[in-house]
């Protein structure tokens, strides 16, 4: 059974949802909420920054000033949604099977006409990724594994297909035709195994 690709618990009368990060991933997100921190210490500390056209002779911030602050705020709350999932995350360690789709494995499906049962366009084939893990353009695409594709496909097996869902106001299925592990390139996230994880909350 596939394991679930978002769990949520009550903390407090708080409800927190827990995501699914890979090695690489998490590595990812840690750089990330350091590098927006180092930013907001920048927009609070280095007001030459700004063009001296928007400050005063006493150093004061003026005309730019609301959008160092809309940008202030942004950060804080991105670095706050970070920090909420440093605390709340399952860390997902590489399966040695693809006997289902699930995080790190390359899934290739078929898109069909709910009415009709018709094909809709060519196979399509991505690589499942982590968390925010998404690269559209690259030679072989990745999609998050919230993705609504890939929501849709979890813990199917080659030949099933989905309940018929709405993209771009079409009614739809998709049905898997192949998965495969990537490569042993050491690139790309980390394949998931469903009884090898580790919850971390803090």
């Amino acid at each position: 059974m596939a394991l679930l690709w978002s769990l949520k618990e009550k903390e407090d009368t708080v409800s927190v949802t827990k995501v699914l990060l890979t090695r690489s991933n998490l590595a990812d997100q840690q750089a990330t909420l350091e590098a927006l921190k180092a930013k907001l210490r920048a927009l609070s500390d280095d007001d030459s920054l700004m063009p001296a056209r928007s400050r005063t002779c006493q150093g004061k911030m003026t005309g730019d000033a609301d959008e160092v602050r809309r940008q202030s705020l942004i950060f804080q709350e991105q670095i706050k949604e970070l920090e909420s999932i440093m605390r709340n995350y399952i860390l997902v360690y590489p399966a040695t099977h693809a006997n289902y789709v699930g995080i790190g494995v390359i899934v290739t499906f078929q898109r069909y006409d709910s009415e009709t049962n018709h094909s809709i366009g060519r196979e399509e084939t991505f690589e499942i990724g982590g968390y925010r893990s998404t690269d559209i353009k690259g030679n072989l695409p990745r999609m998050s594994y919230d993705a609504p594709l890939a929501a849709a496909m979890r813990g199917l097996e080659v030949g099933d297909q989905t309940a018929d869902i709405t993209l771009n106001r079409m009614r739809c299925y998709l049905k898997v035709l192949n998965i495969e592990l990537p490569g042993h390139s050491g690139q790309g996230d980390e394949p998931e195994l469903a009884l090898n994880t580790i919850s971390h909350t803090q």
